[in-house]
């Protein structure tokens, strides 16, 4: 593990005798001395710091980061004098036996009670799951806060505010709405959209309308007098036209309420498809229109109309043909009537032809609908108390996923008899009572009881659920915790397989990877026009895909993680291969991501040739070596630098003509101040290695800012010099997979269990990082060891 600030050492000579007490007086006699190193309590240095490991966590904590830099090689730097190899021998020695010690003795300090909120993606997920219903479960919640480690599932950094819990009672309230249902079944109705709106404002890419979808055209049709809600269904009819060899169209739908006469509709993504039959087949889509967009209350019913367009979404990187003016016609004794530009088709490209669009209302296919009788089983009698009981017990054993006794049943079944007095039907006091338990800590909260305890067979099917899928667990995981057989190694080994060739576990690695790696650094960083002004923002999602993908890839496939660092390939669509300037006859075809080889050119494999890591590096405009360096040191290495000292000013505005520098010499100046040189010395180098790439990932020569050369030889601690992204990669793999392995150990662990590695975790870590090496640096190795250690099930 590798705490959290920047160490830069000043050593002297010393000589450390065999004795604890001769290696105390040394190590205290200013051997080391720490600049600016911030921790939680204020400035540490060195010279003052205590040697009591057992006693003082803080203490060994630090230490444990001096030896980690004094084994990689790091300290002391590079203008200074070498450790003598029996003075390095005897510290080393000393260290690993004090920290051992020390390990044993924190490891069994208890850290009081956790208590960790779902976050905003665990809560939208576990309500999609419990209730059955797809909804925006997080339309009206705050967003959720980073740790210090920058995930979203730690306990110490998610609060809860009054206005947040009264935002999660609302959201159950209209989530209950669509999930319980009284009277009878409201009558289907049917009817064929012919392609007869013209649609308003900015609606669809520009281009005429038409039933064969290709680059330009779109189909677009309005249902008069459409209501506002129910459940409804889209059912086209449509096939492929295309040439042997090239992708399949995707098919995009929208759907949205207008009224004619305003100049805007109102539309909202409503499905998405990939089309890959050749032959006329049916496609069905459906949802409930209450969660459309709508154009007002005020508006009549009748002057509302239910607008459907369809466009074409494949997109693979090159323009489509340019309109054609028309010429205004002219009618007798009157003015020109403007014409509409002529979009002419792109011919080579694959065509989505749409031959009818049917608008189905009210086709359940069971009354009342699944997500009701889950909750309420058919024949029910909701004034029988026996039979109430039962309903509501079935309920808060899944709500609060753990069983639930007769007198926690006994109170919350008199909650509801309360909230019956209030309300004219069972169904409608039912509906307030699930809100409310939704809204309750036992929901809200995944209480793990008081920490360095061993967990019950539930909570760890929670945790593993959490950990896998964001979400609660399934019928499957709770009978094993119901039996207590997932308490058994070979159980849990049995349930992790299970789940991960579950669908559901594709939600770990967009969470994890997403968190990870900060892949919402793209949506900070806004892409300056005047320096590329033909940029494409659909390129952003693209490059987190990529990331995405990549790791699903080398996870799913059971590849070594060093591919993380250094490989020969990516997984990359056709539109984000031709961004990053790849030969047509190397180009993927299509929307689908696959693998690539880089057989030729200048890119390379591995996170660090991503174009996520290079734009989220950047500030839009020019490469940002600091900010890529920091992530370097920080998702890889989980060794991130201090944050600069306070009352630093931005060197830019103390330098004249500063951004005409090169980055080396810009960097240079920043480290000719005392306050930014020690750290820089370490921090400069990770990123100049990655100065090939610019602001959106395209590999250069030379700097379009500066007309000058780029640079990327670098030196970087321990006297290595690397001459661009691929030296640094061999580099990593050859010299810093042992820390890497325990960089993403610490990671995922973390994420795991919701909270903040500390220094007792550290022989954990340590452990778990050995065999993920010895399993060839397997990411479902790790994973499953990680499930079965004893830190996993323990609270």
């Amino acid at each position: 593990m590798r705490i959290s600030f920047a160490i830069a050492f000043f050593l002297v000579p010393l000589s450390i005798s065999a004795s604890e007490e001769a290696a105390r007086a040394a190590l205290e006699a200013n051997c080391f001395r720490c600049h600016g190193a911030e921790k939680q309590k204020g400035k540490v240095r060195f010279d003052t710091l205590s040697t009591d490991f057992i006693n003082d966590r803080r203490a060994a904590e630090t230490w444990q980061d001096a030896l980690d830099a004094i084994q990689l090689g790091e300290m002391p730097p590079e203008d200074e004098e070498p450790l003598p190899d029996e003075d390095r021998r005897q510290l080393v020695n000393w260290l690993e036996e004090k920290l051992e010690q020390a390990l044993e003795a924190h490891s069994s300090q208890s850290e009081g009670a956790v208590l960790r909120r779902m976050n905003t993606a665990e809560y939208s997920f576990t309500m999609r799951d419990l209730l059955g219903l797809e909804m925006d479960y997080s339309a009206n919640l705050p967003p959720d806060p980073l740790s210090k480690d920058g995930f979203f599932t730690n306990g110490a950094a998610l609060g809860m505010s009054a206005i947040q819990l009264e935002a999660y009672l609302e959201t159950a309230r209209k989530a209950m709405d669509f999930v319980l249902f009284e009277g009878s079944q409201p009558e289907e109705t049917s009817l064929r959209i012919e392609p007869n709106y013209k649609p308003r404002g900015r609606l669809t890419k520009a281009g005429n309308p038409g039933n064969r979808l290709g680059r330009n055209h779109y189909w677009a049709g309005a249902v008069k007098g459409a209501p506002p809600s129910g459940w409804f269904t889209l059912r086209i009819d449509a096939h492929v036209d295309r040439e042997t060899g090239q992708p399949d169209p995707v098919m995009n739908v929208r759907y949205g309420y207008g009224v004619p006469g305003l100049t805007v509709s109102f539309t909202d993504e409503f499905a998405t498809q990939v089309i890959r039959e050749d032959q006329k087949t049916v496609y069905e889509f459906s949802g409930w229109l209450d969660f459309s967009p709508q154009p007002g209350k005020a508006t009549p019913m009748e002057k509302r109309e239910g607008i459907i367009i369809i466009t074409n979404a494949l997109d693979d990187g090159l323009p489509a043909p340019k309109p054609i003016k028309q010429e205004a016609k002219k009618e007798a004794g009157k003015k020109k009537k403007k014409v509409p530009p002529l979009y002419p088709e792109d011919e080579d490209f694959p065509q989505l032809v749409i031959n009818s669009v049917e608008f189905i209302l009210h086709d359940h296919q069971s009354w009342p609908p699944k997500s009701h009788t889950d909750l309420i089983p058919n024949d029910t009698d909701l004034e029988d108390a026996v039979q109430l009981r039962n309903v509501i017990s079935r309920f808060l054993k899944s709500a609060f996923r753990r069983p639930v006794g007769d007198p926690e049943v006994e109170k919350w079944f008199k909650y509801y008899q309360v909230i019956r007095s209030k309300e004219k039907t069972p169904i409608a006091a039912l509906r307030e009572f699930c809100s409310v338990v939704l809204a309750s800590p036992e929901f809200l909260y995944l209480a793990e009881g008081k920490a360095g305890a061993e967990m019950n067979a539930h909570d760890l099917a929670v945790r593993l659920a959490y950990f896998l899928w964001s979400s609660m667990p399934d019928a499957k995981l709770t009978a094993a915790a119901d039996s207590g057989a997932l308490l058994k190694p070979d159980e849990i080994r049995s349930q992790f397989r299970r789940m991960m060739a579950d669908p559901k576990s594709e939600r770990f690695i967009e969470q994890f990877v997403s968190q990870w790696l900060d892949l919402g650094a793209l949506d900070r960083v806004a892409i300056n026009p005047q320096f590329y002004k033909d940029f494409d923002n659909d390129i952003k999602s693209l490059m987190i895909a990529e990331t995405r993908q990549y790791f699903s890839h080398i996870l799913r496939n059971d590849r070594s993680a060093l591919e993380l660092i250094s490989s020969d390939y990516s997984l990359l669509n056709e539109k984000l291969g031709r961004h990053y300037g790849l030969a047509e006859n190397d180009l993927p075809t299509g929307s689908d991501f696959r693998p690539v080889s880089f057989s030729r050119g200048q890119r390379t494999g591995g996170l660090l040739a991503h174009g996520a890591v290079h734009l989220s590096g950047s500030d839009g405009a020019h490469s940002h070596p600091i900010k890529r360096a920091v992530w370097i040191r920080e998702r890889l290495l989980h060794d991130p630098p201090a944050p600069p000292p306070p009352n630093v000013p931005d060197i830019s505005e103390t330098v004249k003509n500063f951004d005409k520098l090169t980055v080396r010499e810009q960097l240079e100046i920043h480290r000719e101040k005392a306050a930014c040189a020690d750290c820089h010395r370490g921090i400069d180098p990770w990123g100049i290695a990655l100065e090939h790439f610019d602001a959106i990932g395209l590999y250069r020569d030379k700097v379009a800012k500066t007309k000058k050369q780029v640079d990327a030889v670098a030196t970087l601690p321990g006297g290595v010099e690397v001459k661009n992204l691929k030296d640094l990669q061999g580099y990593l793999v050859k010299n810093r997979a042992d820390q890497f392995a325990e960089a993403i150990t610490a990671k995922l662990l973390s994420y795991a269990l919701g909270r903040s590695m500390e220094f007792s975790d550290e022989a954990a870590i340590e452990h778990l990082a050995e065999q993920f090496q010895s399993n060839d640096y397997s990411l479902r190795s790790l994973m499953e060891s990680i499930v079965t250690s004893e830190t996993f099930s323990r609270r």
